[in-house]
């Protein structure tokens, strides 16, 4: 017997991007189309799916929201604690759900906060700088190329060729231009490091499960460590029923 699946999300739909805004305003948010295949994943997969929306749906149903658990991927609404707002009002409705907590989310968005947590730990990290006043960036000690961020965004948001640096006047450039796109945000420096990035899924928590490791290339193409070319969409998407493995109603 399969189980009731609660889905949060929130999709492009919900910003209506007005003159002035920034270009990727709506960069973290889903398409439509891949809350149906998720959805669909899961039905193939012997469950039953309940569509519930963004935190604000998901306030609207407290009390009488009837799901064994919640696959979330809502990004949530304003400020850097945005991505807790969900797992927040879950864990006090004391409904299970896949995925971070409250505080990762929170802490992780931050990308200044993420490093002193990987300082203390001892794990290596670029040096860096921050700072909610764009003239206090121009005199860093930091060592050029310098990447230049937003301290709590993500999927790339600010980010462009333009972002990496080479000298004083780059710099310049490129932190008033984001301090006058994405007004009121704290701007972020890093020495710049080369390599590939990949991506690890960890699922568990007593006895958690490694998935294959993911690359994101930037040339539109999608290797694997082998060199042969990554696994379908289909194949990735058909994972996702893997989350309920081991899961038991309470």
């Amino acid at each position: 017997m399969g189980f009731r699946v609660g889905l949060t999300y929130n999709t492009k739909s919900e910003v209506v991007l007005k003159p002035g805004d920034p270009p990727d305003l709506n960069a973290e948010l889903d398409h439509e189309d891949t809350i149906k295949h998720i959805e669909q994943a899961f039905r193939e997969g012997g469950h039953d799916v309940a569509r519930i929306g963004g935190v604000r749906q998901l306030l609207e149903q407290m009390g009488r929201l009837q799901v064994d658990i919640v696959f979330n991927i809502a990004e949530g609404y304003e400020g850097r604690n945005r991505e807790s707002q969900v797992p927040i009002l879950l864990e006090m409705m004391r409904i299970p759900f896949v995925g971070a907590d409250g505080l990762t989310l929170g802490l992780t968005l931050d990308k200044v906060l993420t490093k002193k947590v990987l300082i203390a730990e001892g794990i290596p990290t670029p040096r860096f700088a921050e700072s909610t006043d764009p003239e206090k960036l121009w005199k860093t000690d930091l060592s050029y190329p310098l990447i230049v961020k937003l301290r709590c965004e993500g999927s790339s948001k600010g980010l462009s060729e333009k972002s990496l640096v080479n000298t004083p006047e780059e710099l310049r450039r490129q932190v008033e231009w984001l301090a006058e796109t994405y007004k009121q945000s704290t701007i972020f420096l890093e020495e710049f490091i080369t390599g590939q990035e990949f991506t690890v899924v960890v699922i568990g928590n007593e006895r958690p499960e490694v998935y294959p490791v993911v690359q994101i290339a930037l040339d539109g193409q999608r290797p694997t460590l082998d060199g042969n070319s990554s696994p379908s969409p289909t194949c990735v998407l058909v994972q996702t029923t893997s989350v309920l493995r081991g899961f038991q109603r309470s």
